[in-house]
């Protein structure tokens, strides 16, 4: 239940004189497009599916959506290697690119609006251009283990992937020749058990998740310097303890480290499988899985707050554990990652669940993170509501788990793909 004196005044709730003496008392107001996109979010939504359904067993489950920047096009990441691009506004599949990695294709990321990269089981990362589908441009070997995510920093032109039982590492995609042969000499984290990584909408963090109950994240992140906290990683992987040797101001623009390493004890969650930056950067989404008791079939999303951080530290209680929420997995979808993302305005999280999508919010006016855990320090009535999350809404459509979310940069638009290969549009209904 969410306390009704601390929440931001939806449509329903919001009168001329309260907006007013909100205003005159130096309270946040609300927008109108903040009202609007708030209604649209708890609106109905319909959604379309894209294509027949024996591309199901042709491509096989749909691991990973990919929106390119001016959101014409989305490409999926398939079980079996294949990719699939599809047009979002006529919800119509337009391409199949038919064994496109050997092994399970898991991660795409758009470098612009034609080239994109995709990353495999396959142990390779491959560059692709939309215009000429018939095979990728460029095709880059160096990890020892499976590449389950891959990420662009537009700021430093460097793409840098995580592989299990291998690391981070950085690859110049102007330059892939120089990436060709396994010998590559790009590692610039080592670690034994990523899961994956994120970088925030600016660029300004890095985050990496670790199987056991672990997350990194670089602040002042710079591509290319980010070699500079790899001796402080090493020594926190080896002895599960804070670094000494990174004592740095925090006005400093060198990259340095600090470690979320206790996540939430509630049921016993142990690994973070996905995680979503706010599109502030201050504030982040994980899926958490209980890797010691996998027999209950559930998971949690949670929300972390990354403001203000010591230069290094591990933090052992909760003060930057805000909120949650329950999740489930089938048991057939039990140890296959699914995917979470938040909106383009920060108000929603999309989430799977079962054979559809919901989309949570810290409270039921859909209140953008930032705006709500500010107002918190100055309201004690918010610092007193629950930590469980608001269902705004849930999407529906697919007949198997959702395995993917993912929303559109600019459009009110979802996106989501599902255990049996099918990938469905969702948009509100006005």
């Amino acid at each position: 239940v969410t306390c009704g004196t601390c929440t931001k005044m939806s449509v329903t709730k919001s009168s001329l004189h309260e907006l007013l003496e909100r205003r005159q008392t130096g309270k946040i107001v609300p927008s109108i497009f903040d009202l609007v996109s708030t209604a649209l979010y708890r609106n109905s939504w319909k959604n379309t599916t894209c294509g027949p359904a024996f591309y199901t067993m042709m491509c096989g489950s749909v691991f990973n959506i990919e929106f390119s920047p001016t959101d014409s096009v989305a490409v999926a990441a398939c079980a079996n290697g294949s990719l699939t691009t599809h047009d979002p506004r006529r919800s119509a599949k337009v391409h199949i690119v038919p064994h496109a990695h050997d092994e399970g294709a898991n991660c795409i990321t758009f470098l612009s609006d034609y080239v994109f990269v995709t990353c495999s089981d396959d142990t390779t990362i491959k560059v692709w251009d939309l215009r000429k589908l018939q095979s990728s441009v460029a095709v880059l070997k160096g990890h020892r283990g499976w590449v389950k995510n891959i990420e662009y920093d537009a700021r430093s032109g460097l793409l840098f992937s995580v592989a299990f039982n291998d690391g981070v590492r950085a690859w110049s995609v102007l330059q892939p020749e120089l990436h060709n042969t396994r010998q590559a000499d790009n590692l610039v984290l080592s670690l034994n058990d990523p899961v994956r990584l994120r970088i925030a909408p600016d660029s300004s963090k890095m985050l990496v998740c670790l199987r056991k109950n672990v997350c990194l994240v670089v602040d002042h992140f710079d591509g290319v310097a980010l070699r500079h906290v790899s001796a402080d990683i090493a020594e926190f992987v080896q002895q599960r303890r804070a670094p000494s040797g990174l004592e740095k101001s925090k006005t400093t623009n060198r990259p340095s480290l600090h470690v979320l390493s206790s996540i939430k004890e509630r049921v016993g969650f142990r690994s973070v499988m996905s995680a979503s930056f706010h599109p502030s950067g201050n504030f982040v989404a994980m899926r958490h899985i209980d890797i010691r008791n996998r027999a209950i079939h559930q998971e949690l999303l949670s929300i972390y707050d990354l403001r203000n951080p010591s230069p290094v530290r591990i933090v052992h209680d909760e003060r930057n554990y805000l909120k949650y929420a329950d999740e489930f997995s089938d048991e057939e979808t039990l140890d296959i990652i699914k995917e979470i993302h938040y909106s383009p305005d920060g108000k929603v999280v999309a989430s799977p669940h079962h054979n559809g999508v919901r989309l949570l919010s810290v409270d039921e006016d859909c209140t953008s993170a930032d705006v709500f855990f500010d107002d918190r320090f100055h309201s004690p009535e918010r610092a007193l509501c629950s930590p469980d999350m608001d269902v705004v809404h849930t999407l529906s459509g697919h007949k198997a788990a959702v395995l993917t979310c993912r929303f559109a940069h600019h459009d009110m638009l979802l996106a989501s793909g599902c255990f049996e290969g099918v990938v469905h549009f969702h948009q509100p209904q006005l």
